[in-house]
């Protein structure tokens, strides 16, 4: 179900943010709250009613748009997968693929735009040191080949329309591969066991 939001206060994305910890905020519903419109139908939403449904999400914020997919439960946390797709003048630059257990972040694909490379990454929370999340898991770094834009009425997006961490990855040139563990969105691995190759051709 595509849904415009009445307001965006129930979803906040930081798309600076190069680690999935912080990028997404909790929802700030309340039940009984008329918070969005069937982009079919033109059905008003009650947040109840919408608890544990896949939803898709267009808003802006700022000069980005952004596109949500994924579901709440009744607690107004995240819950399962969670998909976001990040557009800059409707070029896309952040894919964030979240998977979430009441609120809290077990693992996640990411895959951004960084200095003319596309970083992405498969990872898993293992820890928490200092209130920032220590994750385990590979990023590889892939050479930035063209724009992705968008393909489609923004305002009419549908699940199928967005991209995943495994999409992008296709047919793109590896620069880059690390296995280990990460903090602070910075690779940091004393365990002796990480692996960190670049590739040149």
């Amino acid at each position: 179900m595509t849904l415009l939001l009445n307001d965006d206060k129930g979803i906040e994305v930081n798309a600076e943010i190069k680690t999935a910890q912080g990028f997404l905020s909790e929802p700030m519903w309340t039940a009984g709250e008329n918070f969005a419109e069937d982009s079919t139908t033109g059905e008003i939403i009650k947040v109840e009613n919408a608890i544990g449904e896949t939803l898709v999400i267009p808003y802006e914020e700022g000069d980005k748009k952004i596109v949500f997919c994924g579901q709440f439960n009744e607690n107004m946390h995240w819950n399962g997968h969670c998909v976001i797709n990040v557009y800059s003048q409707d070029v896309l630059i952040n894919i964030t693929e979240a998977n979430y257990d009441d609120g809290l972040l077990l693992s996640y694909k990411q895959a951004f735009v960084d200095n003319g490379s596309w970083y992405t990454s498969n990872r898993k929370i293992i820890d928490c040191i200092n209130g920032y999340d220590v994750s385990d898991g590979e990023t590889w770094r892939y050479k930035y080949s063209g724009d992705i834009r968008m393909s489609f009425n923004f305002l009419e997006v549908e699940s199928k329309d967005i991209f995943t961490v495994d999409r992008l990855r296709i047919g793109e040139k590896l620069l880059e591969y690390y296995q280990g563990r990460t903090y602070k969105g910075k690779y940091s691995d004393g365990t002796g066991n990480a692996i960190f190759n670049m590739l040149f051709a």
